[in-house]
């Protein structure tokens, strides 16, 4: 019986005695934000922590 993973096409590589998934990032194209964006993210990681992590975290 294949697991939900397998049924979608993932494949999984042996390590030991487990079966680890074969998992990749996607690639994504990096964007050029200018001055002003790379002041405001300075200060949202300087003053508003959250506001800053949140973006990181989710893609």
């Amino acid at each position: 019986m294949k697991s939900l993973f397998e049924q979608h096409g993932g494949t999984y590589r042996a390590v030991g005695d487990y079966r680890i998934p074969n998992l990749a990032v996607p690639d994504e194209p990096e964007h050029h934000i200018g001055i002003w964006g790379q002041r405001r993210l300075d200060y949202l990681k300087h003053h508003m922590r959250t506001l800053y992590i949140n973006p990181l975290t989710s893609c």
